[in-house]
Order: C-alpha cells, then structure tokens, then sequence
C-alpha cells in the first residue's frame, strides 16, 4: 500500500475485521457467565484484550527492529498457539467430554457471587482473547 487511498481502505478493512469480534465476545460471556458474576467476568476479559493491546504493539516493534521476517513468524506461531488451545479447552473439557453446555461449568463460591478465576473455558476465553489482540495487532 503505497498511497493514501489504498493505506486508508486496508485501516478501514482490518478494522471492520476486528471489530466484528466484539458482539461475539459479549455473547459468549453473556451465555457462559451466571447473572451475579457477569461484571466480573467482562472486567476479566476487558482486562485481557487490555492486556493484549499492550502486549501485541510493544512486541511486534521489538521483533520487527531485529527482523520482518520474525514478526511473520511470531504473528503465525500466536495464532497457531491461540487454535490449540481453543481446540484443547472447547472440543475436550476436564472430563473428557465432547459436548459443552453452559450449564455444567464447574464454579467456587466465593463472597459476592461465583469467582471468573475458577471457571476454567472461561480463563481459557480469555487468553484466547489475549492472543488475538497480540497477533492482529503486533504489526
């Protein structure tokens, strides 16, 4: 992209394409997080992406000063590691089983409700959430 127009169009494209993540995300915390934790677990997943945003930018500058070509590697190696474990966490839980219900997440009590930090798919959402934010935006 070597004029204004075309660098305008793929910021406004890889946005768009981001953005779309979003409503999703809201959705499957909504669905997997009982009512009286559900500020948690969006503070637990903004904290996340936060944390990703932070992360991807700082990164993808180090990697790039030494080498391009290791941002290619390190932005393909974050989503290949963030693919195993969502298929690791999603298709096989604790127990073995297959199917996922929102229903048979297992939780701790804790003061003040069910605590983010036990339920396990949902931790794993999240660092879910932190690969995506450093591999779409490490460059």
């Amino acid at each position: 992209m070597h004029q204004v127009y075309s660098l305008g169009i793929g910021i406004f494209v890889l946005s768009t394409i981001a953005e779309t993540f979003r409503p999703a995300n809201s959705v499957s915390i909504a669905t997997y997080s009982k009512k009286e934790n559900l500020t948690r677990a969006f503070s637990l997943n903004r904290m996340a992406l936060n944390l990703g945003f932070s992360i991807g930018p700082a990164l993808g500058g180090l990697l790039a000063a030494i080498s391009y070509q290791l941002l290619f590697y390190g932005n393909g190696l974050s989503v290949m590691l963030a693919g195993v474990v969502f298929y690791w966490y999603f298709r096989y839980r604790q127990n073995g089983s297959r199917k996922s219900s929102p229903n048979k997440i297992k939780t701790s009590k804790v003061k003040g409700g069910v605590s983010p930090w036990k339920d396990k798919r949902f931790l794993a959402f999240s660092v879910l959430c932190c690969f995506y934010s450093i591999s779409f935006f490490s460059f």
